[in-house]
């Protein structure tokens, strides 16, 4: 008889990501660094992970004004940061 070393859970997670292209270039950022956050919080090997529900938290945009020599060429300079609660199902395989 074999025994199921499987495991089902649902965790919450909280996430944060920076562009300075698009907002959508931040959310992006955000979710590459989920897969990370969540292998330190887990023990074992994780074979499914799904988003359940995502909720923005914050979500800002910087402007700044670049001058070259303080008076000559303005460029407006954008940032975006945004931080994400994301509900997350996972598989984990006990070994």
């Amino acid at each position: 008889m074999a025994m199921s070393n499987n495991e089902t859970k649902t965790i919450n997670i909280e996430v944060e990501g920076r562009s300075k292209k698009t907002k959508e270039d931040a959310v992006q950022n955000a979710f590459s660094s989920l897969q990370k956050k969540v292998r330190s919080q887990i023990d074992g090997l994780i074979y499914y992970m799904k988003p359940v529900d995502v909720e923005v938290i914050e979500m800002k945009e910087e402007n700044r004004i670049e001058k070259f020599l303080f008076f000559f060429f303005p460029k407006e300079r954008k940032q975006y940061y945004v931080r994400l609660a994301i509900h997350i199902e996972i598989s984990i395989l006990h070994l």
